[in-house]
């Protein structure tokens, strides 16, 4: 997606300081925090090598370096073009991102065009829908985009909208498919996130993406790197198996989980309130009261499997969640979170079972708004 950088880029990247990063390096035995250096061989994490086949993610944080693109293109597949929403007639959509130039793509792979990008919404977005800064949604197909105004083909007719003050335009509301197990995922400082196979380098990282072929990626632009293994799920990208949720006024309107990634490109919302208290992550699952959510685990063949992640309040939070995990029926975990508190890293052990339930109600302080983040949420296989 990323061949070409363009000089804007490239100048400010020459801005951020050294390849040494404050952050996060994750493999099969922890996490360690402290300066991250990414090598052609090995991620130096706080003084000592680790080499890429033992990482699942990296979390290099150059704090100040986020390079705010004007819009987001949101894909089925989970990936993130920053650029330029330019024009639409059709069936595609032409874009212009720093990592590949100007290019067209097909509506149909398309998921949500951002026009103000990271707008935290606390509604559930739906399909062929246009949200606004001011005013209701307004329903109906995209027929036409261009620089200064958009076409709707809605209920009561064609009608012309101009793009100052929208938000976003949502084409398909289903969660993103999970990539391959053989993809990596990385998210650069602009907001895009790509999938593909990569080759760390010296300097940085060439991917060779399945569209658009080798990207090279510079270290200074890399916010985080996922690596996908059968010994670890990423839980930001598992379906559970049931979601059930409360009944009356107080379950009314509550909102399904979903995942922000990277989480800390967002200017406001769950994950500025993350940032704030200097804990960086690349997903989040924000799950709020009177839901409660049952995952499939994985076979352990004999291996033992550990749940990994950290807790958080929700943005602005003020009343208490009260959070309850099972495994198979079996207590795992009970924890009541307040507003107040910090993140808290979460890293047990699951008893014997074939799935896990996370059950989150409302704590003695029945305030809104309330919940808990899932930050990174993982299963990991060990011996």
């Amino acid at each position: 997606m990323w061949l070409r950088l363009s000089l804007a880029v490239m100048s400010l990247a020459l801005l951020i300081p050294a390849l040494a990063k404050a952050g996060t390096v994750e493999t099969l035995q922890g996490r360690t925090e402290g300066q991250v250096v990414l090598g052609a061989e090995a991620v130096t994490v706080k003084g000592h090598s680790v080499p890429w086949a033992e990482v699942l993610c990296v979390l290099a944080d150059p704090a100040g370096s986020t390079l705010p693109r004007p819009n987001l293109v949101r894909l089925r597949n989970g990936e993130v073009w920053a650029g330029q929403i330019l024009t639409s007639s059709g069936k595609q959509l032409e874009v212009r991102c720093d990592w590949f130039g100007k290019r067209p793509v097909d509506l149909e792979g398309l998921a949500v065009l951002e026009f103000l990008p990271n707008v935290p919404t606390r509604v559930i977005p739906k399909r062929q829908t246009l949200y606004r800064e001011q005013g209701e949604p307004v329903p109906g197909a995209l027929m036409w985009l261009e620089k200064d105004a958009l076409g709707l083909d809605c209920p009561l007719g064609p009608t012309t909208v101009k793009r100052e003050g929208l938000v976003r335009y949502v084409l398909d509301d289903k969660p993103p498919g999970a990539p391959a197990q053989d993809n990596d995922e990385v998210g650069l400082i602009d907001g895009s996130v790509f999938r593909g196979k990569i080759e760390p380098e010296k300097d940085g990282l060439r991917m060779m993406h399945p569209v658009l072929g080798r990207l090279s990626l510079p270290a200074t632009a890399i916010r985080f790197v996922i690596r996908h293994t059968t010994a670890a799920r990423d839980m930001t990208e598992l379906s559970p198996l049931t979601l059930e949720t409360g009944e009356g006024i107080l379950a009314k309107g509550r909102v399904a989980p979903s995942t922000v990634s990277p989480a800390s490109f967002a200017p406001a919302g769950d994950a500025a309130a993350v940032a704030r208290v200097g804990v960086a992550c690349a997903k989040i699952v924000r799950i709020e009261p009177q839901i409660k959510l049952r995952y499939a685990l994985p076979e352990r063949n004999g291996q033992r499997l550990l749940w990994r992640t950290s807790l958080a309040p929700v943005d602005g939070a003020r009343g208490d969640t009260q959070i309850k995990v099972s495994v198979g029926g079996k207590p795992v975990l009970e924890k009541l979170l307040t507003a107040a508190d910090q993140p808290v890293a979460i890293n047990v052990e699951l008893p014997s079972g074939d799935d896990l339930t996370i059950d989150v109600d409302f704590g003695a302080l029945l305030r809104f708004p309330c919940g808990v983040l899932l930050l990174d949420p993982r299963l990991v296989l060990v011996e």
